[in-house]
């Protein structure tokens, strides 16, 4: 029987989320059976096309919000940690940029990025 090119397959993913993601959840008022869909997709499709990145970063719209998120890994897990939420401002679309702009510098900060 020929070697497995994989080390590791069916990886679990854990999703997470930070004290400022926290703070953001509860400003918003984001009911918990939404957040469990939230989890819910970030787990099943970790990685999308939808996704804006910027450097290590991704921002997904879910249940009308920006999450603001990293995906990294350790040797038995990948981590999806949810670092900040933001509502999107459709009537000025250039406040909603900044605003995510300021939350992934905010987030890449407390990481260290």
């Amino acid at each position: 029987m020929a070697k497995s090119v994989f080390s590791k397959r069916g990886i679990e993913v854990n999703v997470e989320t930070t004290e400022v993601a926290e703070f953001d959840i509860a400003g918003y008022q984001i009911s918990d059976a939404a957040m469990e869909r939230v989890g819910s997709r970030l787990k099943a499709v970790t990685f999308s096309r939808e996704d804006r990145v910027e450097g290590d970063v991704r921002i997904r719209l879910l249940e009308g919000y920006f999450f603001i998120f990293l995906v990294t890994r350790d040797a038995d897990a990948v981590f999806v940690t949810i670092g900040g939420v933001e509502l999107p401002d459709p009537e000025d679309p250039a406040a909603s940029a900044l605003k995510l702009a300021e939350k992934i510098a905010t987030f890449r900060g407390a990481l260290g990025l």
